[in-house]
C-alpha cells in the first residue's frame, strides 16, 4: 500500500476538502505553478509540476504525495497517470488511466526522467508542499486558496471546456456520486471566482493559458511586458481562462 491510513487523514484534514470551496479556474493553477517554478526553494519547483498535475487529473491532496515514476506511462502516444488497486482513495480503490494536457506532460515527463524506479514524483511532506503552495497564492494575492481547490477547478474544467460529460468527469475524478459533480457544471460557479478578481490577474491567465511556453520562462511579474504580434494580440483577446 502507497499509504498508512493515519498518513492519508492527515493530509485529508490539513487541505481542508471537506469545506465547500469555489474552484481554482485553469489559468489561476497554472500561474500558481508558474510562480512556485520561480520561487527560491529547492523545493517549489515539484511543487509546481504537482499542481499542474493534480489539476489536470483531479487529485485529492493524498493522491499526488504517492505517486511514483512507475505511474507515469506513455499510453496511446499520450503521458498519463496510472492509478491502480494499490492506490486507494476517499471511495475505494482508484482506477484507470489519467491522461495529462500537453504542457503538464511534458513537464512531469521530466521530473520523471530524473528518477530512479521506484521513486516519488514529490519528495515533500504535507507541510513543505501546503507551505510553498501558499506562499506562492500570496505572491498572486489570492491567499484564501488551498490545494484542493485543484480538484474542483478540473472537474470545472473537465464539464464546461473539456465537455467530457458528468459520467465520465466521475470516473476519472474517482467520485463515488455524480451528484458530487452538480454545481461544477454550472457557468455561473466559475463566473463567480473569476469576478472577483483583479483584471490584471484575469489578463495574466489569458496569457499564461495561451503562451504556456513563454509564460514557464519568465517570472510572472513580466508576463505583461513580452512583446507579441498582432496574431498573438488576438489570441489573447479571444483566450478563456478556465
Amino acid at each position: 500500500s502507497l499509504f498508512h491510513a493515519n498518513q492519508v487523514l492527515k493530509g485529508w484534514k490539513r487541505a481542508q476538502p471537506g469545506e465547500m470551496r469555489d474552484p481554482i479556474p485553469k489559468g489561476l493553477a497554472f500561474m500558481i505553478a508558474c510562480v512556485l517554478f520561480w520561487i527560491p526553494h529547492p523545493l517549489a519547483p515539484i511543487v509546481a509540476i504537482l499542481v499542474l498535475a493534480h489539476f489536470d487529473v483531479m487529485l485529492r491532496s493524498e493522491e499526488g504525495f504517492g505517486i511514483l515514476k512507475g505511474h507515469i506511462r506513455h499510453v496511446d502516444g499520450h503521458t498519463a497517470v496510472l492509478l491502480g488497486e494499490e492506490r486507494p482513495t476517499k471511495t475505494g480503490r482508484g482506477e484507470g488511466v489519467l491522461f495529462l494536457d500537453d504542457f503538464t506532460a511534458r513537464k512531469v515527463r521530466e521530473r520523471a526522467s530524473q528518477l530512479q524506479n521506484g521513486e516519488k514524483l514529490s519528495p515533500l511532506t504535507e507541510s513543505q508542499y501546503l507551505g510553498l503552495f501558499h506562499q506562492a497564492c500570496k505572491v498572486l494575492g489570492v491567499d484564501d486558496k488551498v490545494p484542493h481547490q485543484l480538484r474542483h477547478g478540473g472537474a470545472v474544467h473537465a464539464l464546461l471546456t473539456l465537455k467530457l460529460g458528468v459520467p465520465a468527469v466521475t470516473k476519472r475524478g474517482r467520485w463515488a456520486h455524480a451528484k458530487s459533480l452538480d454545481r461544477y457544471g454550472r457557468p455561473h460557479t466559475l463566473i463567480k471566482v473569476i469576478s472577483v478578481l483583479d483584471d490584471r490577474i484575469v489578463k495574466m491567465m489569458k496569457f499564461g493559458l495561451t503562451f504556456p511556453e513563454k509564460a514557464w520562462e519568465t517570472p510572472v511579474s513580466q508576463w505583461l511586458e513580452i512583446p507579441l504580434s498582432p496574431f498573438e494580440e488576438h489570441l489573447l483577446d479571444v483566450a478563456v481562462v478556465c
